[in-house]
């Protein structure tokens, strides 16, 4: 009986062995959360000021990216057709008396242009941005010092600088790590999922299962040790041209994406 025993022991431990060698090799390879910025102001439909991927990498070689969505990217909006991708925000139904704009459209729009799955989202307004910042004691710029939630988002906000809108997706992009740093140091985790969570101008949807299922990953091929390590960061390449906007009948400034150097860029760093 005891030899029996020890046998469907070492049966069951080995089914549990195959089955976590499994669920480590299926995990997905990236994880992909679309954060937006939303530029509602007053009565006006929200339009998505600021877009960028943060992608995890399950594999230690490969690394952890952050990539800008110009806003004045011309995609091709589902039902809509040919537009600024910022405008996928503002269109459709949104819920009554929300400040957020559409997140559905405007992901399935970039998951489209871009051949790639977006697996979160989270979505923040100018106020709750400064709400964020603020809750975190501040966030620390190369070369503009110590800011605090105000200055922050002025920095993010500002276009008509040197560099234009190229030096502001930078800034965003360099503040987001930052915030990140911050993030995952004492307290933190959990007063920013109580913000989100009583903030109405703060929107999460990372679904927990999927998001589980990749931590495993992520934990088992990082030995257990939970560093990002380097983070690469870049726009989507292109250039600005002046062209016919159908859905205004007149010329608008678009982004014009890159095809082939963006399908390098993707497949390195969001797939």
């Amino acid at each position: 009986m005891f030899k029996l025993l020890l046998k469907i022991l070492g049966v069951l431990v080995l089914v549990l062995l195959v089955g976590a060698v499994v669920l480590f090799l299926f995990a997905p390879n990236r994880f992909n959360v679309l954060v937006i910025g939303s530029d509602q102001r007053g009565t006006e439909r929200a339009r998505s000021d600021v877009m960028f991927i943060f992608s995890l990498a399950k594999w230690p070689s490969d690394r952890t990216s952050l990539i800008t969505i110009p806003r004045d990217s011309r995609v091709d909006i589902p039902g809509h057709g040919i537009d600024k991708l910022t405008h996928a925000y503002a269109y459709g139904e949104v819920e009554e008396g929300s400040v957020l704009g559409n997140k559905d459209l405007t992901t399935v729009s970039i998951e489209n242009v871009l051949d790639i799955q977006i697996d979160g989202t989270i979505e923040v307004t100018f106020d709750s941005f400064v709400s964020i910042v603020d809750a975190l004691g501040g966030v620390d710029h190369s070369t503009e010092g110590h800011l605090d939630g105000e200055a922050a988002l002025a920095q993010v906000r500002d276009r008509y600088r040197p560099g234009g809108d190229f030096a502001r997706t930078s800034d965003q992009r360099e503040l987001f790590r930052a915030l990140l740093t911050k993030v995952r140091s004492g307290g933190n985790p959990q007063m920013l999922y109580r913000l989100s969570q009583e903030d109405p101008q703060i929107r999460v949807d990372i679904p927990e299962q999927k998001f589980l299922w990749f931590g495993y990953g992520f934990f088992i091929a990082h030995g257990g040790k939970l560093s990002l390590g380097e983070v690469y960061d870049e726009a989507l390449p292109g250039k600005g041209e002046t062209l016919f906007a159908p859905a205004f009948g007149q010329n608008l400034y678009f982004w014009v994406l890159d095809e082939q150097k963006t399908a390098e860029l993707v497949e390195m760093h969001l797939r």
